[in-house]
């Protein structure tokens, strides 16, 4: 079976761009999730990754390396759990693959590898900035959160497409811990304890 993972990070963002060759695959796996899951922890990451155990799979596209995972490790380490099960791996903004003619392609580990670094890097380099823009409001007097003073009602904040997204991640059989609840949600420490004290 071919088939092509599919991430996204935010609500807002969109998939359209990762979708113009969907006929070209049997099967889709697609998820909106943070990059700082690792992908294993993922819904359809982990799915993808079963199915591959599992011999289903003969090949993976992804749109761009840092698809695979949530640093370079992580990126490596699937991409270990593929060629161990003799998935050919397509990336498809690099024009390259795994496997060509039956072969495993020796530039493709050397690739990668570079690639999976430098996504990290720049994943690193994106939280550096964020992180100093918030500061730098706050600096200028910039709050951040709810107007002081006014208070939310609890069935109201419940029933809001955030909590209700972490309400399933608390719940869920795989027991996510705090850190990747807020990963997985793109969501602050405060929101998701806050979700969980109400929970219990």
């Amino acid at each position: 079976m071919k088939v092509k993972y599919i991430r996204w990070s935010s609500i807002n963002q969109k998939a359209d761009r990762q979708l113009l060759n969907e006929a070209n695959f049997d099967k889709i796996y697609r998820e909106q999730v943070s990059g700082a899951v690792a992908f294993e922890k993922r819904k359809e990451g982990g799915r993808l990754l079963a199915d591959i155990r599992d011999g289903k799979i003969t090949d993976m596209a992804v749109e761009e390396i840092s698809r695979c995972g949530r640093n370079a490790i992580d990126i490596l380490n699937t991409l270990r759990i593929c060629h161990e099960a003799g998935v050919n791996v397509i990336v498809e903004n690099m024009g390259i693959q795994s496997v060509v003619d039956g072969v495993p392609n020796p530039i493709f580990k050397l690739i990668t590898g570079i690639l999976a670094a430098m996504a990290e890097m720049e994943r690193e380099n994106i939280k550096e900035r964020t992180d100093a823009g918030r500061i730098a409001a706050r600096n200028r007097g910039v709050r951040f959160g709810r107007r002081k003073g006014t208070v939310e009602d609890k069935a109201k904040f419940m029933r809001k497409p955030k909590v209700r997204e972490i309400i399933k991640l608390i719940e869920d059989d795989r027991g996510f811990t705090i850190r990747e609840i807020m990963a997985m949600a793109g969501a602050s420490n405060t929101l998701v304890l806050k979700v969980k004290n109400i929970l219990s």
